[in-house]
């Protein structure tokens, strides 16, 4: 079976990754019930999708529609 950051990363849940290593490198994952863990990490997963629908409809070019004009 493969490490756990390696199918976070093939599944495209990069935030939940980020917060995953920055749980164990502080010791914390032991610290927290499957619950609490799982919970927390699927906030980040969220958070993340979240803005990233924010900003693509942010980025999205307006057009703007002009009434035709009198010459043609």
């Amino acid at each position: 079976m493969k490490p756990l950051e390696q199918q976070v990363t093939s599944l495209r849940l990069h935030d939940m990754e980020r917060r995953w290593k920055a749980l164990v490198e502080t010791r914390r994952q032991h610290e927290l019930t499957l619950n609490e863990g799982l919970e927390i990490l699927l906030q980040v997963e969220q958070q993340d999708r979240k803005l990233s629908d924010l900003n693509g409809f942010i980025n999205r070019p307006v057009f703007v529609i002009r009434p035709p004009s009198k010459g043609f």
